[in-house]
């Protein structure tokens, strides 16, 4: 049975049809994530699901007993707890218990009655049926996971990206049998954010809905990908590129069918011309066909955002950086960097929050004076740049007046256009050009950042978390727009798909403080500087490791050794299997085989590919066990 279904859900917002007819299910353990566009229903698809929101018409069917929850884009908190007493606040009844446990354990110390004693028995034994004592503990370690070292502090006192940290480690502990997650990685570094997916996939037990623009979260995490489109619901099996694959099939079906129907009507109106007015019922059965098929709605277009760079002429220096120091009060957060900017480089700047990202490209930008070493700009070098807080934008101008400071035409190059151009090209329609900044949603508001830092010629394109709150549809916009131009850029980012996509360069801070630049993108990088394994087990278990390192890696079971003696045999076998229906799925054949058809040979694909990256990661675990012999 399932864990919860959503049936024929119907939702409007004024005149608009946002959710026609949607359904849904998902399993007990299963992890789905969910795509779409900026406003398409996301968000409200998933407050319906937890009764946050109602639908117009419809039914949602939670199994008998199970636990639900729901972390929002901007969760409540409570400021005046501490983080960890927030973290608890998710186990009420085991918080209870231990704060009347703690109080009947003073009133021993005073008067050891007998009755007090009893009192202290029993709710030690509920905190036990709870949970356990160690609950404290791991949402100590939780918090600590998500980048909040101390549990003590209070939450008044901290920015929203932490806030938002502590309610993620609170839905965490509270372990529902479904948790709906919207946007669970912005604002988290990229160590975070792995070690987010590693925990959603290797230690939680209950089913995730997550809301992401993370491509490469998608990839790692999801069973299965929704996407919201057009009031509709659109499901693949796997991640982000088994989703491309799908969706690749289903519009060249909708294509094929809309075809046909042109075609049919085209007949059919040739026939009408040539006929007299005289009609049999035949005839007249064959003009209602016509009719129908007329009426029939067409698939509306998504308008297209196309985002443009329009640079200036470069010269031979763009930008060129030597031994540079950057310090902040009390720490050291760069030390000797030195490298210069060529043609089409595009530098991805990655590393932990609080790490000095920012404070590098402040520095780079005359914003902060650095400690010593030199930046040197080229003469010809024009800069734009996009700040993560978005303070570029007055809540109170228009869309319009943001992008060009009340002008009704701006100059990109040689090419003057108006406003109203430049906006419709970043996905803004004529009729929202003329809304309030203070009303956009946080997607529209990043968009439109993009459009006025965009909205001057520039040959240097620096970007500070410019992928938050962005669609998938606009992030490809831009990544095209950044590669396409002959601009460099530097971008702070925790976005890796997007990193893999444009990145010709990675300035990466690591945790032992060093700074330094790497050739390639984030993928590149990583294979160079491997990642720390993430360690997921609790405190407790951290100090018995302390006491027996020698035992972290046994050495191969005789089962291990004959498994590694044939598990190469299979990956061969497994990469024919993968290459022959990837050779499949190109061929002009496949383009014209039915949609059944096309659907289940990608669907094996997707199965096919997930055995064999099964299979390798199992020999790469053996054999690392092998070199511990």
């Amino acid at each position: 049975m399932p864990l919860i279904g959503a049936s024929d859900i119907v939702k409007r917002i004024g005149d608009r049809m946002l959710l026609s007819g949607v359904s849904l299910t998902i399993e007990h353990g299963e992890k789905v994530g969910v795509v779409g566009d900026n406003g398409s229903g996301k968000s409200t698809f998933a407050k319906i699901l937890m009764g946050v929101a109602e639908a117009d018409s419809g039914e949602v069917v939670v199994n008998k007993g199970a636990t639900v929850s729901y972390l929002s884009q901007t969760p409540d908190v409570d400021e005046s707890r501490t983080a960890v007493d927030e973290v608890l606040s998710a186990l009420g009844k085991w918080q209870q218990a231990k704060n009347d446990y703690e109080a009947v354990t003073s009133k021993i110390a005073a008067d050891p009655t007998d009755a007090f004693i009893e009192k202290q028995l029993e709710l030690a034994s509920q905190i036990e049926t709870l949970g356990g004592w160690e609950l404290d503990h791991q949402a100590k370690a939780l918090l600590n996971h998500v980048g909040i070292p101390d549990g003590d502090a209070t939450i008044g006192k901290m920015s929203g990206g932490e806030k938002r940290r502590i309610a993620l480690a609170r839905e965490l502990l509270r372990s529902p049998d479904l948790l709906v997650l919207d946007e669970p990685t912005n604002h988290l570094d990229i160590p975070t954010i792995n070690w987010l997916e590693s925990f959603l996939t290797t230690r939680y037990q209950g089913a995730v809905l997550f809301i992401t623009h993370d491509r490469h979260m998608l990839n790692r995490v999801a069973d299965r990908t929704v996407e919201v489109d057009n009031g509709g619901l659109f499901v693949s099996k796997g991640g982000w590129e088994a989703f491309l694959l799908a969706k690749h099939t289903r519009l060249e079906h909708d294509a094929r069918v809309e075809s046909n129907r042109q075609n049919f009507l085209r007949r059919e109106l040739e026939w009408l011309k040539r006929q007299p007015k005289a009609r049999t019922t035949k005839s007249k059965a064959r003009i209602d066909r016509a009719h129908e098929a007329m009426d029939k709605p067409k698939k509306s277009q998504k308008r297209k955002t196309e985002l443009a760079i329009t640079s200036s002429r470069l010269g031979k220096t763009i930008l060129d950086i030597r031994d540079l120091e950057i310090s902040v009060p009390g720490k050291k957060l760069v030390k000797g960097l030195t490298f210069s900017l060529a043609k089409g480089d595009r530098v991805g700047i990655v590393g932990a929050n609080g790490c000095g990202k920012t404070t590098l490209l402040r520095a780079l930008l005359g914003q902060h004076q650095p400690d010593a070493g030199t930046v040197s700009f080229g003469k010809n070098t024009e800069t734009a740049y996009l700040d993560q807080s978005r303070d570029m934008l007055n809540p109170t101008d228009t869309v319009s007046d943001a992008v060009a400071d009340g002008g009704s035409h701006i100059t990109l190059g040689d090419e003057t256009m108006q406003v109203r151009t430049h906006l419709i090209r970043f996905g803004f329609s004529v009729p929202e050009q003329k809304k309030k900044v203070a009303v956009l949603s946080g997607g529209e508001k990043a968009r439109l950042a993009i459009a006025k830092t965009f909205g001057k010629p520039a040959n240097l394109i620096v970007l500070d978390e410019p992928t938050n709150d962005l669609d998938v549809s606009t992030l490809t916009a831009l990544e095209a727009s950044l590669i396409d131009s002959q601009s460099c850029a530097l971008i702070v980012t925790h976005d890796r798909y997007f990193l893999d996509r444009i990145a010709t360069h990675i300035i990466a801070f690591e945790p032992d403080g060093t700074v330094a630049l790497h050739h390639g993108n984030y993928s590149d990088y990583r294979e160079r500087i491997p990642e720390a394994p993430i360690n997921t087990t609790s405190s407790n278990a951290k100090k018995k490791k302390k006491k027996s390192t020698s035992q972290t890696k046994s050495a191969l079971t005789y089962a291990e050794r004959l498994e590694l003696e044939s598990i190469e045999e299979k990956i061969e076998a497994a990469e024919k299997e993968v290459a022959t229906l990837q050779q499949k799925t190109t061929s002009s054949a496949f383009s014209s085989s039915p949609y059944d058809t096309q659907s289940k040979t990608l669907a094996s694909l997707v199965e096919k590919q997930a055995h064999l990256d099964e299979l390798i990661l199992r020999w790469e675990f053996l054999e690392s066990k092998k070199t511990q012999e």
